[in-house]
């Protein structure tokens, strides 16, 4: 099964980005902050870093311009040019918890867990009420593959602020999954669908614990559940077709792996499930196919 993928992608969604109060001592500042924030809401980034690049000449003492700018450099694909632009607005910062918290989010982004991981325990000493520091730092204990650390981090996000990380629910059930407590997440997901029993993605990772315990019908129905709730979200294709290959029901499978290719052409990984599928229905040629449209995307 794909969970692991599934976390990744829930628990990658750091909150990077929001603004902080702006503060700027002359108002022309002000002006040109927001017109950077705005032009980097719409992808208009060199833009955005020319406008903040103003703001920051009309009031050099504006933390927060130099933090939006280094968020524009990332975006843009230089995330060199933030360092400075991050370590200045720490400067100005210097006793606030938030400085830690860019810091860690750009560490994570550039593939150092550890070292984001030391900037949110910093940013939770000096605020230990902050959900926000915790579910990010639960990120890169996840990637990391310290899950109880994770999980740890995520029962505390929902312990400060349940409503506001809604979601850290459902990051906790998946990795309780990823350990291999396929029953505690179950018991989770059902708690989260008996509250909101039209809870599509509670029904799609309901499946994935099922399909954990190799109880592939039960995974299936609940799939079908999470599609028929959310039509729009393809991704429990997959995952069905996996449940389906698992009961020898192979024509099932490749019918989902078709459906999931069609909305994602690119996805390497449909590709080579349908090959599997393929082989063993006979069909070699439109297996040997699928098999090197997945190499040319990238599948190994």
């Amino acid at each position: 099964m794909n969970m692991r993928r599934e976390i990744v992608v829930l628990l990658g969604l750091l909150a990077v980005g929001l603004p902080h109060s702006t503060a700027a001592q002359d108002p022309r500042a002000e002006w040109k902050f927001e017109r950077g924030y705005t032009l980097a809401r719409w992808g208009r980034l060199h833009g955005a870093i020319h406008a903040f690049t103003q703001a920051i000449e009309w009031d050099p003492n504006f933390a927060e311009a130099y933090r939006q700018r280094a968020f524009a450099f990332i975006r843009a694909g230089n995330p060199g040019g933030a360092v400075a632009d991050f370590d200045e607005a720490n400067r100005l910062a210097q006793a606030n918890a938030d400085a830690y918290r860019d810091p860690g989010i750009t560490s994570y982004q550039m593939g150092n867990a550890d070292s984001a991981i030391a900037d949110f325990t910093e940013m939770i000493r000096l605020r230990p009420d902050c959900a926000e520091a915790y579910y990010n730092r639960s990120v890169a204990y996840f990637a990391e593959g310290k899950l109880d650390g994770a999980i740890a981090d995520l029962a505390k996000t929902l312990q400060l602020k349940p409503r506001e990380f809604a979601e850290a629910e459902y990051s906790l059930n998946l990795v309780y999954c990823q350990k291999g407590d396929f029953d505690r997440a179950i018991a989770g997901f059902n708690r989260a669908l008996r509250s909101n029993p039209k809870y599509s993605r509670g029904y799609y990772g309901r499946g994935i614990a099922y399909a954990g315990k190799r109880e592939f019908n039960k995974a299936v129905a609940d799939f079908t559940q999470a599609l028929r709730l959310n039509p729009m979200c393809k991704d429990p294709y997959l995952e069905r077709g996996d449940a389906y290959e698992r009961l020898g029901k192979h024509d099932e499978a490749i019918a989902d792996y078709t459906k999931l290719i069609k909305s994602y052409p690119r996805y390497a990984g449909a590709y080579y499930c349908r090959g599997v599928a393929y082989e063993k229905t006979g069909e070699m040629a439109k297996a040997q196919v699928d098999f090197a449209k997945a190499k040319k995307l990238g599948r190994r």
